[in-house]
């Protein structure tokens, strides 16, 4: 799975001299490519959007254990060029913490923005059946056992990309350039399910792997706000090695007092980027505070996330694509 990953890996997003190894690509060569097309410096680079003024429609999916997952879209506005970010709540925590912030913020700047009620948090149930009603406070996070915590990834995630192919397919947006940012637990969550979107083994409707259609290969930059050092359940060593062998980008965000949290931090950010490269970014700040207790402090946070992601996913040159087979088209 590793192999497809690299194979898919430079045919995409690598610099041209990594791209001219095609399948044969060596992991020393990978280990060492830079993006050549991003500017030297991050946060200059972001264009800071003006006053929220987006709106937002929830919408019920369905994952294919019959959770309905319930969502709220921030549909963008330049059709198929359009990225896409998907954000993930903490601990006891809902799609609200982004709805009147974070989402919004992003979505002005030129993003379709998909937040999230992962099972047993918000609106969402832990079990098949109705959702929870709409400003219950019943939250049902401290019964997750194990188990629940991997159906985030097949379940839950999949219905999400599920919803953003089908946005794909009718050009609303560019499943292509796809971040998604997650908080305390849902780091975990993140990169475990960036590790299968890259495995997924593409439509075989061409001779090489390269020409054919993918099914996967779309997550390009993470956002990890206070990521934990383990998850009950959850291989988060085989999920951070897949993404620190694809070299995707990575912007961790901490507490400078956030004891729990601080050492994991920088011990995630030492693993992505054991070359110093210039691709992991980890930023520390003021306060103990953690998760998306990060946003709406007046720490910059916002500014810094949208710097990320306008450098690596937003100002991707990534074209749109139709996503079919082409043995069905």
């Amino acid at each position: 799975m590793l192999r497809l990953m690299i194979d898919r890996l430079s045919q995409t997003s690598l610099c041209g001299r990594c791209r001219d190894w095609g399948p044969s690509l060596p992991l020393v060569v990978l280990a060492t490519c830079v993006s050549v097309l991003a500017p030297e410096s991050l946060y200059a680079q972001a264009t800071k959007p003006a006053a929220a003024v987006s709106r937002f429609e929830d919408k019920t999916l369905v994952t294919k254990d019959g959770i309905p997952l319930k969502i709220s879209y921030f549909a963008g506005k330049k059709g198929k060029d359009t990225p896409v970010v998907i954000l993930l709540h903490g601990k006891k925590g809902s799609r609200q913490n982004f709805n009147s912030s974070l989402a919004p913020f992003l979505n002005d700047a030129g993003y379709a923005v998909v937040t999230v009620d992962l099972r047993g948090h918000g609106e969402t149930p832990l079990v098949p059946g109705p959702a929870v009603a709409p400003g219950a406070t019943k939250n049902n996070a401290p019964q997750l056992k194990p188990r629940d915590y991997q159906a985030m990834i097949p379940g839950d995630l999949e219905a999400v990309k599920k919803f953003l192919y089908d946005e794909h397919m009718a050009e609303k947006l560019n499943m292509s350039k796809l971040a998604i940012l997650g908080a305390d637990f849902s780091t975990a969550i993140a990169t475990a399910y960036t590790e299968l979107d890259w495995s997924k083994i593409p439509w075989d409707d061409a001779p090489t792997v390269a020409a054919r259609t993918p099914r996967g290969q779309d997550v390009r930059a993470l956002v990890l706000l206070s990521p934990e050092g383990s998850i009950q359940g959850m291989n988060t060593a085989q999920s951070e090695t897949a993404v620190r062998i694809l070299g995707l980008p990575v912007l961790i965000g901490v507490g400078s007092k956030d004891t729990a949290d601080k050492g994991a931090a920088k011990k995630l950010a030492e693993k992505l980027n054991p070359d110093k490269k210039d691709h992991i970014y980890l930023e520390t700040y003021e306060g103990g505070l953690r998760g998306t207790g990060l946003l709406g402090r007046k720490l910059k946070t916002e500014d810094h996330i949208l710097a990320f992601l306008d450098k690596y996913v937003g100002k991707s040159t990534i074209e749109w694509r139709d996503r079919r087979s082409r043995l069905e088209r």
